[in-house]
């Protein structure tokens, strides 16, 4: 027996003895309640040696020690739905942050991460998963692959708290490959890795398979059946629970806008001009981090935490100054901005932990700052983008409520308060009317099917809430033409369910409104931001105007398809060309969700 031999024996051995306490970590963590099936082995000594040899032909110093499959975990989800959770458990594992004891995976990171992408170009996994790998390993690379042949599959390297003896390297620890894959998925890879694998790589060539060329066709064919199959069991399982609330709703936080106003309050309460001019580039770092989101997410986010960092470095430095200044009116209203800027910055990252961070600084402020209207709606907004849209609801109705209060005072007109400055009333009037419709929208998506007349009302009232912004933003093009669409969604999405004794007419009426000023300010149907290109869709199938309708979904589907966007991600993408092709194709008009 050569030494290659004898350890691929010994690394058989050592696998095989770390096995229980690999299962053992999935019951203890849970991770076995989530999956479907779960399959545990140790390549044997002969497949050791015949995977090195194998590799040798186009690497020839490749040796026992580059095998990272020795010990293989597959976990099978029931849906694909489910296989984020199972990713993020996995992640908590190798970083030993679930407090599972005893732990037998090496704490740290995985050594490679890869997403293997199959037919479905719209699906919204990769994403998914790239967000949970960023929140657990900050910095971690999650490569990504496509394969022709239509795999897919994660695929997560680490180590095992296993050496082996005979190693040549004593740092050495035996690797093992941990896959996740739905039950479809995982259903197809053993049929593709019985025939297709073995025709295109030649192995096991003791077993000829006849007919290879229809073989691997009839597989293809299996691959886009068996994705329509999994696609359908999530749809199935989405119906059946319900439309979660997303952790957090990845959409864009408006700041005020930069202003002198609030500078010369603080001068006019006495605040030394060293921390006015710092606030001041503070909220410069802020100003520009907003910039660089919409082009570089990753460097935006950064900048974010940067200024927010530098919020609260002032804050330090102005409490330090005196319990008396911190007790003063301006005093007072500096701590207000510095941490209400601070938590905006947190916000915009759109990171649940850094969200989770903000929540708390709202609370906080509110102890104090109980009838500041602009803290109420950001307070809203956070509670929003953590799910929790009841509670999100009340803060963003009380923010308006406080506001109109304020602004009735007939001396608000010539002096507006500390508690509601002009420049913050101006950005509320035209922001919290659109996110309390669009609040109230997202707790209609929540809702399954068979709700439709819950769904309008909820459509009515998102309509109406959202409808007085528009006064606020007249003068402002680009945030009337983002109202309109909005609103111009909710009442199609009232109009596509009337029924007999609606008023069918002042529906049809309060829609071409909202038409008809998209249609007459916007840019042509091509350059239109795709989510009010959408509206535009399901306004014209709606008001059944099918040369328009099917021209703007044809617009769609080309540019879902072909354009690198940041507006929409996967899964909203997906949906906008489903409905584009239904409507092209001449379906018929679907209800608006």
């Amino acid at each position: 027996m050569n030494s290659d031999n004898y350890l691929a024996l010994e690394l058989q051995s050592r696998g095989n003895e770390a096995m229980p306490g690999v299962l053992q970590l999935l019951r203890d963590s849970k991770l076995a309640d989530l999956c479907y099936a779960y399959k545990i082995r140790t390549k044997p000594e002969a497949k050791l040696i015949e995977k090195v040899q194998r590799k040798r032909k186009d690497k020839p110093e490749y040796a026992l020690k580059d095998i990272t499959d020795v010990v293989g975990l597959r976990l099978v989800a029931l849906f694909r739905a489910e296989m984020a959770d199972l990713f993020e458990g996995i992640l908590s594992a190798i970083t030993h942050s679930n407090g599972v004891q005893p732990n037998p995976l090496c704490k740290g990171r995985p050594e490679e991460v890869i997403i293997y992408k199959g037919t479905n170009a719209f699906d919204d996994l990769p994403a998914r998963l790239r967000d949970i790998a960023n929140r657990v390993c900050p910095g971690l690379h999650v490569r990504e692959e496509h394969s022709r042949e239509g795999y897919s599959s994660v695929h997560l390297v680490t180590r095992l708290a296993v050496a082996a003896e005979h190693m040549p390297s004593k740092d050495y620890r035996l690797p093992i490959e941990i896959q996740i894959r739905s039950v479809f998925e995982d259903a197809w890879g053993e049929i593709d890795h019985k025939f297709g694998y073995v025709i295109r790589t030649g192995k096991d060539t003791g077993k000829p398979i006849s007919n290879p060329e229809f073989v691997l066709a009839h597989l293809r064919v299996l691959k886009r059946f068996s994705d329509a199959c999994m696609e359908y069991a999530d749809a199935i399982h989405t119906e059946a629970i319900g439309v979660p609330p997303s952790l957090v709703a990845a959409k864009k936080v408006v700041s005020v806008a930069s202003d002198e106003q609030i500078l010369e309050r603080f001068a006019v309460l006495g605040i030394p001009s060293d921390l006015i001019d710092s606030y001041r580039r503070a909220r410069d770092i802020k100003d520009e981090a907003g910039k660089i989101m919409d082009g570089d997410l990753v460097e935006g986010k950064r900048r974010y935490i940067n200024a927010a960092e530098t919020f609260r470095e002032l804050i330090e430095s102005a409490e330090a100054t005196s319990e008396e200044f911190r007790a003063s009116a301006g005093g007072s209203l500096l701590y207000y901005y510095l941490r209400m800027n601070e938590a905006v910055c947190l916000m915009s990252t759109n990171e649940r932990d850094q969200v989770v961070a903000a929540l708390a600084l709202y609370q906080g402020l509110e102890a104090t700052y109980q009838d500041y209207p602009l803290l109420k709606m950001r307070h809203g907004q956070a509670l929003g983008k953590l799910g929790h849209l009841d509670e999100a609801l009340t803060k963003l109705r009380e923010s308006g409520e406080a506001a109109e209060k304020i602004a009735a005072d007939s001396n608000v007109t010539k002096i507006w308060p500390d508690t509601l400055p002009k420049v913050d009333y101006e950005h509320l009037a035209g922001t919290q009317p659109k996110l309390l419709g669009y609040h109230v929208w997202l707790k209609l998506r929540s809702l399954g099917t068979g709700e439709d007349e819950q769904k309008s009302s909820l459509f009515r009232e998102a309509y109406k809430v959202t409808l007085p912004g528009l006064e606020a933003v007249k003068d402002n093009p680009g945030l009337a033409l983002s109202l309109h669409n909005n609103l111009l969604y909710y009442a199609i999405g009232v109009l596509s369910r009337a029924r007999d004794g609606d008023d069918v007419s002042a529906l049809k009426d309060s829609t071409l409104r909202h038409l008809n000023y998209i249609e007459k300010n916007g840019p042509a149907l091509g350059t239109l931001k795709i989510s009010t290109a959408d509206t535009l869709m399901k306004a014209y199938a709606v008001l059944d105007r099918r040369e328009e309708a099917v021209k703007a979904a044809r617009v769609l589907m080309d540019r879902c398809l072909s354009e690198n966007t940041s507006e929409l991600d996967e899964k909203e993408a997906l949906e906008v060309v489903r409905y584009a092709h239904h409507v092209a194709n001449g379906g018929k008009v679907a209800l608006v969700n």
